[in-house]
């Protein structure tokens, strides 16, 4: 009975600690997220990519492309969809890799990722801006997106969709990708 009970008591500790290390990511994934605002896809017309992934579905598809680019103040993350495929739903990490979301087997938790959107009636392209003081010289950015494709005015294929990258774990498709802000 006295083995049962401190088998119970190590198992509550070791809950406490892991609930206390997930909600101080959580908070501090927050304080990022609140400088993180939706932009006018003009905002970056004339700048060119400083660093462009396929949006890959299963490393089968190309469903558009993820792009980054940076002016003096602003680091600016774009969905961009190839033809036919269109953004349901967006779920965006950008910061330090120490602090994605992930569950015990190393796999991301986009429904924890900061920044979240949703399009009812799907669009072919979004940019997200952040503040360049808000990210460290060089930062993680995952990139997750539930995408679509029509045919003859009805949707033939739902999918999710990854910017092109690094696997966080050999288990699912969930991916990632570093970049560093230019001098």
């Amino acid at each position: 009975m006295k083995t049962k009970l401190f088998y119970l008591a190590a198992c509550f500790i070791s809950l406490t600690f892991v609930s206390c290390e997930t909600e101080e990511s959580a908070q501090t994934n927050d304080a990022t997220a609140s400088k993180i605002q939706n932009s006018n896809v003009s905002v970056i017309a004339d700048m060119v990519p400083a660093y462009s992934t396929d949006l890959t579905i299963r490393d089968q598809y190309d469903a558009g492309d993820v792009n980054v680019y940076f002016d003096e103040q602003t680091a600016y993350f774009e969905y961009k969809t190839a033809a036919n495929w269109r953004v349901k739903k967006i779920q965006l990490y950008v910061g330090d890799f120490e602090l994605v979301p992930t569950n015990t087997n190393g796999t991301a938790i986009p429904d924890r990722f900061p920044i979240k959107s949703n399009y009812a009636n799907g669009t072919e392209s979004v940019v997200y801006a952040v503040s360049k003081s808000a990210l460290p010289d060089c930062f993680t950015v995952s990139a997750r997106a539930e995408v679509y494709r029509n045919g003859l005015n009805l949707t033939v294929q739902n999918e999710t969709a990854w910017g092109y990258g690094d696997k966080f774990s050999s288990r699912d498709w969930s991916m990632y990708f570093n970049i560093c802000q230019p001098e």
